[in-house]
């Protein structure tokens, strides 16, 4: 699906900013709320670009990005971690497991429109 972001944000209020700031955007978006739904989103959806907070209720970001690398549907598609964890230790981590792009809570909406169109664009140029 061209433009399909995934959303996995556990924590309602941000979820709906970030779901609303995309749609507004033109954005196709499928949400979830934990790794497990995310998996089965990302089966069913093949999103172009995936959004990952860190702290998840049933498993880590650090390690849902790992295992979507690991897969064949999802091994190249973008993923922005979006985290409160504003470290270097969580930007390393990030950068070892195979997240694209790193932003740390809050964010800004209209840069967080900025990036994943730069991940969809840089996507469709290594495409091409």
């Amino acid at each position: 699906m061209s433009n399909c972001v995934l959303v996995v944000e556990d924590e309602g209020d941000i979820r709906e900013l970030i779901v609303f700031t995309l749609r507004h955007h033109g954005f196709e978006v499928v949400e979830a709320d934990s790794a497990e739904e995310a998996w089965i989103r990302a089966a069913q959806h093949h999103p172009s670009v995936m959004i990952l907070d860190v702290l998840l209720p049933d498993m880590d970001g650090f390690s849902l990005c790992e295992m979507f690398r690991r897969i064949p549907e999802t091994t190249k598609s973008p993923i922005l971690m979006l985290t409160a964890c504003a470290t270097i230790q969580a930007r390393s981590i990030a950068q070892n497991c195979g997240a694209t792009d790193f932003m740390t809570k809050p964010f800004s909406p209209r840069e967080l429109v900025a990036r994943v169109q730069r991940l969809l664009d840089r996507d469709a140029e290594l495409a091409a």
